[in-house]
């Protein structure tokens, strides 16, 4: 049976029973989270030199897809495929958290795999169809680690929204199930077609932090139909007005993908026009990088490597007065900060703040502070 020591952490290292031990959790959804997970793998490379006790084990996507790489670079001690870790940690959940104890608002993944078939993204095909985890064990998980004493909770998965599809069961039903008790539940990343009216009313609690992240990718029809995504435009802007309007204070996120293959200047500024328009905290920008298995990477690649660089560029600024002109609309207000590292707090509706000044503060807990 594949064991992980208990204490290490995934992206880092840490002494166990006398040996470091590296573990490197990779990543494969762009180019460029494959060269910073070699970068990781290279960091650790060296480091082993220096202590020949120590232990490298490198995980995640990237095992996929360069698994041979991997085996044959000398120094990597163990190489556990993504299905050998998902089958790991369902086994021993608590592991997900443990290898990562400096975390102040633990992750409890409660499904992996994804339906969709949108041709940019390989991690769709890496993790095959949807899996959900039990609602008695995700209430196990959770009940562990409030009892801990973590206050916030990030439920989280490849395609979150399609929580219980694979036995009958929603993400709505899966909330409802969870026991009222004093800490606040945050969501990861939801695709925009899986948000109901359902799920919405639960936001009627104000146990659920007010912050969606709603992957975009484009403002453009065309280039949305080329991506395989499940919506027009217009549909993601009257999703969006129906956010606001059924969460008082929300923060709204986005993906947004930049460069994708038939992006012409037209379809640029179909984004650029929605990115401005709709009512966004923030936005994540991503320039087209074509991964291989995909249906996309097929496709020519027609954006000059400069016209991407401009266009992230351009909407890179429009994500910073985006997010300036969303947290000033709370300077005065009273919110529920979570102090974080470095004495940095972070609202239920993802606005990060210092911390309290003055008193005998805790990283992880919960307090109210103005803003």
């Amino acid at each position: 049976m594949l064991r992980v020591p208990t204490g290490a952490q995934f992206g880092n290292s840490v002494i166990n029973n006398g040996s470091q031990v590296h573990i490197i959790n990779t990543c494969a959804v762009t180019k460029e989270a494959v060269r910073t997970s070699w970068k990781m793998i290279r960091r650790s490379l060296k480091s082993k030199i220096k202590n020949q006790k120590s232990k490298l084990i490198v995980t995640g996507c990237l095992t996929t897809i360069e698994r041979e790489k991997l085996l044959n670079t000398p120094g990597i001690d163990l190489v556990i495929t993504q299905d050998e870790k998902v089958a790991l940690l369902r086994n021993e959940p608590q592991l997900e958290n443990i290898i990562n104890p400096k975390r102040s608002r633990p992750v409890v993944k409660v499904q992996d795999g994804c339906p969709n078939d949108c041709s940019f993204c390989i991690a769709r095909i890496i993790r095959g169809k949807p899996k959900s985890v039990t609602q008695d064990e995700i209430r196990l998980e959770i009940a562990r680690l409030v009892n801990l004493g973590y206050q916030e909770i990030v439920l989280t998965g490849l395609n979150l929204g399609y929580y219980g599809i694979d036995f009958g069961s929603s993400l709505t039903q899966l909330l409802k199930s969870i026991p009222d008790r004093a800490f606040r539940i945050r969501l990861s990343s939801i695709e925009p077609d899986t948000i109901t009216d359902e799920l919405l009313e639960l936001w009627s609690s104000k146990r659920l932090c007010r912050h969606l992240h709603v992957p975009l990718q484009s403002g453009d029809s065309r280039i949305l139909k080329l991506m395989h995504r499940k919506y027009t435009p217009d549909d993601y802007s009257r999703l969006i007005d129906k956010i606001i309007s059924s969460i008082d204070g929300v923060n709204i996120g986005a993906d947004i993908i930049v460069g994708f293959p038939y992006e012409d200047e037209s379809a640029f500024l179909n984004t650029l026009k929605l990115a401005r328009e709709l009512p966004f905290g923030y936005l994540h920008i991503f320039p087209y990088s074509p991964r291989p298995w995909t249906e996309a990477a097929k496709l020519p690649d027609t954006v000059a490597p400069d016209v991407k660089k401009e266009r992230v560029h351009i909407l890179r600024e429009i994500a910073l007065k985006k997010k300036a002109e969303f947290v000033k609309k709370f300077i005065g207000n009273n919110l529920e900060i979570l102090v974080e590292d470095n004495n940095i707090g972070i609202s239920d509706n993802y606005i990060r703040v210092p911390g309290p000044s003055d008193g005998n503060y805790k990283k992880g807990q919960l307090y109210n502070l103005t803003v």
